[in-house]
């Protein structure tokens, strides 16, 4: 395959290949896709994985452990590196819809007023910061769709609102929040914590306003 210029998906070298165009628009109708460049993009994130899996063949237990749980906390279901070169633009996919299927109940049960979401910043890790949009992309239309206010806000406004100090780390945000928290145990998963962050920054936010 070569790359495209946008760098965000590769172009199929057999661009007229009826089985692999038939595939394709199989699952852009299952998965209520736009176009063939929504595929080609999962198809390059999942590589990316796939990638990462295939340098670890030789690592290390301790690395390949590590790398795995890191997928299977993404959702994919996983228990070896076999098992990560084996995933495929589906798997993505599927991940996705999942992680929209989720916030849709959550939104249902809850009703929240607001939804508050870290800006995405440019990195070098192209592939990385297309996983990270596209599920951006969903919490939006979700949030849009239910009628709910979307707030944005960079990781300084973050620390900032909750430590004071914008180039905090996380053990000094964690140590802000047991503060500022009543009865707040710190979680063991950093993205609960930032989460948990964003959330109060919004809360800050909205009823400073």
């Amino acid at each position: 395959m070569t790359k495209s210029k946008s760098k965000l998906f590769n172009r199929p070298r057999k661009t007229y290949d009826s089985v692999r165009i038939k595939s394709e628009h199989q699952l852009a109708k299952k998965y209520g896709l736009k176009s063939m460049r929504e595929i080609w993009k999962a198809d390059f994130a999942i590589s990316g994985i796939r990638n990462r899996a295939k340098k670890l063949i030789t690592a290390d237990v301790e690395q390949q452990e590590k790398f795995i749980e890191m997928q299977k906390k993404k959702g994919f279901k996983v228990e070896s590196i076999t098992d990560i070169l084996a995933l495929n633009k589906e798997d993505y996919l599927k991940r996705i819809l999942q992680i929209g299927e989720k916030l849709d109940k959550i939104i249902a049960e809850y009703r929240p007023d607001g939804l508050a979401i870290e800006k995405l910043f440019l990195t070098k890790n192209q592939k990385t910061a297309l996983k990270v949009a596209e599920v951006k992309g969903v919490i939006i239309y979700l949030a849009a769709k239910a009628n709910i206010s979307c707030f944005e806000f960079t990781p300084l406004e973050i620390k900032s609102a909750i430590c004071g100090y914008g180039k905090a780390d996380k053990k000094q945000v964690q140590n802000a929040l047991k503060f500022t928290l009543k009865n707040f145990i710190s979680p063991k998963s950093d993205d609960v914590c930032d989460a948990i962050a964003v959330s109060l920054t919004c809360f800050f936010h909205t009823n400073s306003h």
